[in-house]
């Protein structure tokens, strides 16, 4: 469900084909900013040897931009329009200042400093660059992605970044660019972690956290207060009924009158009279509770604890290929029922995986009370808001 909505999101991004100079800003031509840290200078090679033809000299301290090339003591690098090969301690990281577009109309990126020199792009407003500082007459050498050139200075603009908390449970990339399509590497925060936002963009969050600094979606950040206010469900023993003997539920339509309630250890079963198979068994453990029932098309293992924030977890269908999906709701829910108007209620999301054959999907709602267990399932297969409302189970009435 997670790459699913990942990829729905990237589909509605802006895809950004760039070039600077005749290379095509692409994962395969990754490149970084550099600058000569020997004081002499270094010789630009025609090959990556000390006997190769010299091209020219690189003088102390002037930007290159290094190639995604092997690991090797040489590196591939571009100085001006020239390109060649230089020893790679000559190289060193220049210090640099993040900055974002500051012009709605967009910020051009020319190959040299001059407004005559060729045009590479153009940055959308809020893009974050990387500014190198300033090479005089009112110019910056800045790097958006694998975008490498020069702005007018007065059109990129100091930013404060803020913080918000990453709620992503899994592995994560962090990329160079505001979509899917840029060059990515591991993004090394945890779920609960507060990462620094300098700018949001076509669905995406220029972030840094530690020493890594690149793209994440929006979607996998909320703010401190909605993080730290979010309802969570520690233990489903919390959920166990404890006010009746019989029951009375309709389960797909069909009524089932004067259940008898039985309690082995953590498990709740619910019997017709001289029959000894539950219709519905419910095991409430700490970490998990296991539902089962005749009629029932839920036969599930539900883990705890949950979080409400974008914390879902993979279900295991038994006798099945698909999968399932769980989230919480809410543990405040308000609910009416042939019970009166429940309060408190825990609400859990339910989804099963597309089934290709069938064009279709399930979805369910589990509704618990503190008092009574599990009171209500709503859902089915998915057929627009009216599923929703479909009652597949419901507890009914209580001695």
């Amino acid at each position: 469900m997670k790459n699913i909505i990942r990829f729905l999101l990237a589909l509605s991004t802006i895809f950004f084909i760039i070039n600077f100079l005749p290379i095509e800003a692409n994962a395969s031509s990754f490149r970084e900013v550099k600058t000569i840290n020997l004081k002499d200078g270094v010789a630009l090679k025609k090959a990556a040897s000390t006997d190769a033809d010299t091209v020219t000299h690189i003088p102390y301290k002037a930007f290159v931009v290094q190639y995604n090339t092997p690991d090797s003591d040489w590196v591939h690098v571009q100085y001006g329009d020239q390109k060649g090969f230089v020893e790679k301690t000559a190289l060193s990281a220049p210090p640099y200042t993040i900055k974002i577009a500051s012009s709605k109309g967009g910020v051009v990126v020319k190959d040299s400093p001059n407004v005559k020199s060729p045009t590479q792009t153009y940055l959308q407003y809020k893009m974050v660059v990387k500014d190198f500082g300033s090479v005089g007459g009112n110019w910056s050498f800045v790097q958006y992605g694998n975008i490498i050139g020069y702005v007018n200075s007065k059109f990129i603009g100091d930013v404060k970044p803020y913080p918000k908390v990453y709620i992503y449970n899994g592995a994560n990339s962090l990329y160079n660019i505001a979509s899917f399509s840029g060059e990515k590497t591991p993004f090394l925060a945890k779920r609960g972690d507060v990462v620094q936002v300098y700018s949001e963009i076509a669905g995406f969050s220029y972030v840094s956290f530690g020493n890594q600094q690149g793209y994440i979606y929006s979607s996998e950040l909320v703010d401190k207060t909605v993080w730290a206010n979010q309802q969570k469900l520690t233990s489903f023993q919390s959920l166990v009924p404890k006010k009746h003997s019989t029951a009375t539920m309709q389960i797909n339509g069909k009524t089932y009158k004067q259940l008898q309630l039985k309690k082995t250890g953590n498990t709740y079963s619910y019997y017709e009279k001289n029959n000894n198979k539950p219709i519905l068994s419910i095991t409430y453990n700490t970490n998990e509770l296991a539902i089962k029932g005749i009629n029932l098309l839920l036969d599930l293992k539900l883990p705890a604890p949950l979080e409400q924030i974008n914390d879902t977890k993979t279900l295991i269908v038994p006798n099945t290929s698909r999968d399932a999906y769980l989230q919480l709701l809410t543990t405040k829910d308000s609910l009416k029922t042939p019970l009166g108007i429940l309060n408190n209620v825990t609400t859990l999301y339910i989804s099963y995986s597309f089934v290709e054959d069938a064009m279709s999907t399930d979805i369910y709602k589990l509704y618990f009370s503190k008092n009574y267990g599990l009171v209500k399932i709503t859902g089915g297969v998915d057929l627009g808001p009216s599923t929703h409302n479909n009652i597949v189970f419901e507890l009914q009435t209580l001695k």
